[in-house]
């Protein structure tokens, strides 16, 4: 077979003038060999070349080597894994996250001298698990639900694990962690004057019962009244923004806070999910954090950046709410739906004290609406505050 190179024989120059040669038998002669020319070097010290200018170069300072990663031991279903011990991290290791808004939970727990923190895998969720010496957080990962002393507690971001480390954003080291860790769910030092106010009213009637012609106006009102007896006898000062059914505006409330000079603010209210009848249980709500996002916003604006005059009250309503809320919890038994957070409540974020709003339950389930039309039950949930604010 023949196998072409591809290219094509290059034919005679036609346009020549050098006549052709006969050809000849005799050998070709060997070519002859190239010699290069040798040149000689000149006697004396050789020359210096010029010095070329030398280009600084700017220093890049060193990377850090970070450890190799140390793997976790395998460990089944509800295991306890314990993180590092205290020693291992003292001194504390520079933070991986400079400059981050999540900081490293172990290393928050020992600059307090806490113990540090245990994960416990149950199925697919690893819970957090740090005690205090005011009582214990447990954490889920992922999960905003948080819970203090078996309260829930809605944060605002969710816990992220690292590594063999656990991540908690500063606001919520800031704003609830640190809060009650600190001091617990404190008890009240403040201003002994308290304003009530029970929701709604004249015009705007609220929520009515799913059980029968009762509105959410009537039965707040009677909460506020039987909760201004037990607080007066415990030696509070009781401000009542109505005590009849007439309309107040939210602005309104807020300035009878302030002329009354009170340390306390709380709104009582009923819950409805009207025409979904399966919602039930107890909601405590403050003022948003500035940089957080609301757990509730029914479609208003929620704008983490900006601040509102209660924000300069955050961990004090926090405390109080929680202290509330869990009393509230346990005296009535109802379903824990959690300390939460929204921006868009006006009676709240314009108050210059701490102040909470309570949903006492779900006007809108049938089971639960009969117990909130029942004046024994509300007389509970009035001696349930009371106790908490004793």
């Amino acid at each position: 077979m023949l196998i072409s190179s591809g290219c094509q024989s290059q034919k005679p120059d036609q346009t020549s003038s050098r006549p052709a040669q006969a050809p000849s038998n005799e050998p070709p002669l060997t070519p002859a060999l190239h010699v290069p020319e040798i040149r000689t070097v000149p006697s004396g010290p050789l020359p210096v070349p010029e010095r070329v200018p030398a280009i600084p170069m700017p220093l890049v300072p060193a990377l850090p080597v970070a450890p190799l990663p140390v793997p976790l031991p395998s460990s089944p279903t509800n295991s306890l894994l314990r993180f590092p011990s205290r020693d291992a991290l003292t001194p504390p290791e520079p933070d991986r996250f400079p400059g981050s808004s999540w900081q490293s939970l172990n290393r928050w727990l020992i600059t307090r001298q806490w113990p540090a923190a245990q994960v416990s895998t149950l199925a697919q969720t690893s819970r957090v698990n740090l005690t205090t010496p005011t009582g214990a957080w447990t954490l889920q990962l992922g999960s905003q639900r948080a819970f203090w002393n078996g309260t829930l507690i809605q944060l605002g971001f969710e816990p992220r694990a690292i590594l063999h480390d656990v991540l908690v954003h500063s606001l919520d080291l800031e704003k609830h962690l640190a809060p009650l860790a600190a001091t617990g769910a404190v008890a009240w030092t403040g201003s002994r004057i308290i304003v009530l106010d029970p929701g709604h009213g004249g015009a705007q009637p609220g929520s009515r019962s799913i059980t029968g012609n009762q509105f959410e106006k009537d039965l707040t009102l009677d909460w506020a009244l039987r909760l201004r007896a037990l607080l007066q006898a415990q030696g509070w000062d009781v401000h009542l923004t109505r005590t009849n059914d007439f309309y107040m505006s939210l602005a309104e409330r807020v300035d009878f806070s302030e002329h009354s000079g009170a340390g306390l603010f709380i709104s009582l209210h009923f819950n409805s999910s009207f025409p979904n009848q399966e919602a039930q249980g107890i909601e405590t709500y403050t003022t948003t954090p500035q940089g957080m996002n609301s757990h509730l916003t029914r479609e208003y604006a929620d704008d983490p950046k900006r601040p509102y005059p209660n924000n300069r009250h955050d961990e004090a309503s926090f405390s109080h709410a929680v202290r509330i809320h869990q009393s509230l919890i346990t005296r009535s038994g109802a379903t824990d739906r959690g300390v939460r957070h929204a921006r868009f409540m006006d009676v709240l974020r314009w108050q210059n004290r701490p102040a909470l709003l309570v949903e006492g339950g779900f006007l809108s389930n049938p089971a639960e609406a009969l117990k909130l039309t029942a004046p024994a039950y509300r007389q509970k949930l009035a001696a349930a505050i009371a106790e908490a604010l004793r």
